[in-house]
């Protein structure tokens, strides 16, 4: 058997003995690569966002698995928001939970729900959060990262898995915990956007 990451085929062993081989999900890279501001901007216009804001983007299910509340809790905390936009990708049970806690920010924050394809917002934005509770190997992360954004994660394994190369990368979170996600939004604001992206 196949698993998606070193992490589902860990968790499969350990519960049923299972011994399975892993092919980690991928993405085509000739699509997904480092966005320009040049590309960028114009595709920020074109979706009507500010391009004079920094652009913080979640792409999935507005489920609890994914936990989309506590990135908006935490976005909204941020001291940094008048500096700042959120897109959120997606629909879900959690919709007008997730609206209802935007009611005062409607111009900090914006649903664009379920896209046929999301890798224009990807361009168009400057940081990725997820927040999940648990995942197999989220693809929506793998491609904000080959489009060069600079990505706030929950500290689950599958995440953890993927920024491994990246040697003490230090934009991560306990899950469930918008106090911290909170205060990594703001310090990666303040961090060299440049070399994040690279």
């Amino acid at each position: 058997g196949i698993a998606c990451s070193q992490f589902v085929a860990h968790k499969l062993h350990d519960r049923y003995n299972i011994s399975l081989k892993v092919i980690y999900n991928g993405i085509p890279k000739n699509e997904y690569n480092i966005t320009s501001a040049g590309e960028a901007i114009p595709i920020a216009k074109q979706l009507n966002l500010d391009v004079t804001k920094k652009i913080f983007i979640f792409i999935g299910s507005l489920i609890y698995r994914k936990d989309p509340i506590t990135i908006i809790k935490a976005f909204l905390n941020s001291k940094r928001i008048d500096d700042c936009h959120l897109l959120l990708i997606g629909d879900g049970p959690l919709m007008a939970e997730c609206k209802d806690l935007c009611r005062d920010h409607m111009d900090k924050v914006t649903f664009f729900g379920n896209q046929p394809e999301t890798l224009k917002f990807l361009k168009a934005a400057n940081y990725y959060v997820a927040s999940s509770l648990s995942e197999g190997l989220p693809t929506s992360v793998m491609e904000a990262m080959g489009c060069g954004l600079p990505v706030i994660l929950s500290d689950i394994d599958p995440h953890k898995e993927l920024l491994n190369h990246l040697n003490g990368w230090p934009y991560t979170f306990a899950v469930s915990r918008p106090d911290i996600l909170t205060e990594k939004i703001d310090d990666i604001l303040d961090d060299d956007y440049k070399n994040l992206s690279i």
